[in-house]
């Protein structure tokens, strides 16, 4: 519901003014930018319960790595928060697209002045000329406005040619950063669950009826595995080959949309 009213708020405004199609995209994008940041706070609000339960359990094994973990998730939301700036530039793009548009359409608007004006004084000399009355005066004003109308329709015309290739190079670079910056974020998400999954597998596991409890020695490791993560996570390099199906599939599984 939300949505559609967003949308109809943005049809509203684009009345009379036009580029209704670019707006929703701005407004759109926006709204993709904010359900990031609110998916970005969930995440942290649940790995903030789920610490604190760690802490007041005795199991020194669910201590060590939930809290290894914490620090692991602490990079993940630094990796969302870059996408989530990513995609601010993203938008500003658009919104550059859109100023561009409303430039030419500034200089459509003054050709269509100029070209009103003449035409008003070519019907007033028309008129006063069937009165047999003088039009010089009228004639130095046409010639005035005859010049003013062809140097507007040339400041079209050099508007236009500079708008379309702005708007070429503006949404080359919006499409191609934003596809870099979910690259960059899959490899790097790649990274940390990776490094949680590993962290996961240091529990100890109970097996049959045995009632005892192993003892935890993975402290060392637990350290190593995140600290190597770390090191990927700055230098954007991969703890091994990752293939690219598995970076599309990350990129869906945070999207929630499915690749064929």
């Amino acid at each position: 519901a939300a949505s559609v009213v967003r949308r109809g708020t943005v049809r509203l405004s684009s009345l009379g003014s036009g580029h209704k199609d670019l707006k929703l995209i701005i407004s759109e994008r926006k709204n993709v930018r904010q359900t990031m940041k609110n998916f970005s706070k969930a995440q942290q609000g649940a790995s903030n319960y789920l610490s604190k339960w760690a802490e007041s359990e005795e199991n020194e094994a669910i201590q060590d790595v939930v809290a290894k973990m914490m620090e692991l998730s602490s990079s993940w939301f630094d990796v969302q928060r870059d996408l989530i700036r990513d995609m601010k530039q993203n938008v500003a793009l658009f919104e550059k697209i859109l100023d561009a548009e409303k430039t030419l359409d500034q200089a459509r608007k003054h050709l269509e002045s100029c070209q009103a004006k003449e035409k008003k004084l070519k019907k007033e000399i028309e008129r006063l000329e069937k009165k047999g009355e003088d039009t010089s005066t009228l004639h130095t004003k046409l010639g005035t406005a005859s010049s003013s109308t062809e140097l507007a329709a040339a400041e079209l015309e050099g508007c236009h040619r500079e708008t379309e290739a702005a708007k070429a190079s503006l949404l080359r670079s919006a499409l191609s950063e934003y596809a870099e910056s979910f690259q960059r974020m899959a490899s790097r998400c790649g990274v940390v669950f990776a490094a949680q999954q590993k962290l996961a597998c240091l529990l100890p596991e109970f097996h049959g009826r045995d009632s005892s409890i192993p003892s935890y020695t993975g402290s060392s490791e637990a350290s190593s595995i995140v600290r190597e993560a770390h090191i990927h996570i700055r230098t954007g390099a991969s703890p091994g080959s990752t293939s690219v199906a598995k970076k599309r599939r990350v990129i869906s599984i945070f999207l929630l949309v499915p690749f064929p």
